[in-house]
């Protein structure tokens, strides 16, 4: 049975959902409005594009398409730091695999880390913990 379930917290909001790529769209949409509501400094396209890399990986190669497994998310704001977590229930990479690149090489799949890292977020890849974290420093708008 498919799930959606979406949570705010004091700074952010909790999601956990069936790896289907309608609830990554509806969790992108649902992040902009928090980046919005907030008045965060921060590219909407950019957040946008980092966020369907990232949950799109985890639904795709984390949980191999399977309905049956969740992917779990949490993006919260603190000072000045937006931070992303993304976990999925898959088999996870070993460590010499995690972020494993070929250079100068351009293929159809496999950009997305780079396509992150190229819109100025900090990833990093918790194998142990089969995490990825994305950080970028953000400011609140002033009018």
């Amino acid at each position: 049975m498919l799930m959606y379930n979406v949570n705010r917290t004091k700074n952010g909001l909790r999601f956990e959902f069936s790896s289907n790529y309608v609830y990554v769209d509806k969790t992108v949409e649902s992040c902009i409005n928090f980046v919005r509501e907030r008045s965060l400094d921060i590219s909407e396209f950019d957040l946008s594009i980092a966020l369907h890399e990232v949950l799109s990986n985890a639904v795709r190669h984390g949980n191999k398409e399977d309905p049956t497994k969740n992917v779990l998310c949490n993006l919260f704001w603190e000072k000045d730091m937006l931070q992303i977590e993304v976990r999925d229930e898959g088999q996870g990479l070993s460590s010499g695999d995690a972020m494993k690149r070929k250079s100068g090489v351009l293929e159809p799949h496999g950009m997305g880390m780079s396509i992150i890292e190229g819109l100025d977020f900090e990833c990093q890849y918790v194998c142990e913990k089969n995490i990825v974290l994305l950080k970028k420093k953000v400011k609140v708008h002033s009018n």
